[in-house]
C-alpha cells in the first residue's frame, strides 16, 4: 500500500532487536536496501518481500555475543530519490503517519484514530506499539527550515 505508486526508491533496511528491547538499526549503509517501488514495475512486491526475507532470516545481521538477538525489516514510509536514508534523499511524501513504540501512550492514539481514521495500522514490531497511517491526496513536497530565518525551502 504504501508504495504501489512510488516511482523512486523504497528503503527496506534491517534492524537488530536485542533480548532487552533495545534496537540496533542498519540502515542508510548499503545500497542494497533501497529497491525499485512499484509504479508500473512487474515483480516490485516479489522483490521487496525477497529483501524483507533474506533481512529477518538474518543475511545481514551482525554477530552478536548475547542474549536472543531478532532482526526485523523497517519500511522507509516516503519515497527515496537517492541510496540513502538521510532527509536528503527525499523528495515527498504520498503518506502522513505517527508512530507510537510506548504501549503507554496508546490511548492517545486511539483517541486521534476516533476522531480522524487512518487507511493503514500496523503494530510496531516488538515495542508493542503501533504506527498509522494516512494517505494524502496529493505527494507533499519534502521541505527544510533554515536555521535562524525559519524560512522554509524546497529540499532538494
Amino acid at each position: 500500500m504504501l508504495h504501489a505508486d512510488t516511482a523512486e526508491l523504497v528503503e527496506l533496511t534491517p534492524g537488530t532487536r536485542a533480548a532487552d528491547g533495545r534496537l540496533e538499526l542498519d540502515r542508510r549503509r548499503r545500497p542494497e536496501h533501497y529497491l525499485p517501488g512499484g509504479a508500473g514495475r512487474r515483480g516490485w512486491l516479489e522483490a521487496l518481500l525477497e529483501h524483507a526475507e533474506q533481512i529477518v532470516v538474518g543475511r545481514y545481521s551482525r554477530q552478536r555475543s548475547s542474549g536472543r538477538a531478532r532482526e526485523e525489516a523497517f519500511v522507509g514510509v516516503a519515497p527515496r530519490v537517492r541510496r540513502r536514508g538521510d532527509e536528503h534523499a527525499i523528495a515527498h511524501t504520498r503518506f502522513l503517519w505517527v508512530g507510537v513504540d510506548r504501549p503507554g501512550q496508546l490511548p492517545a492514539l486511539w483517541e486521534l484514530l476516533a476522531w480522524r481514521p487512518c487507511h493503514l495500522l500496523i503494530e510496531s514490531g516488538g515495542s508493542g506499539g503501533a504506527h498509522a497511517y494516512w494517505r494524502l491526496d496529493e505527494p507533499l513536497a519534502a521541505t527544510r527550515v533554515e536555521p535562524g530565518t525559519g524560512a522554509a525551502d524546497r529540499a532538494d
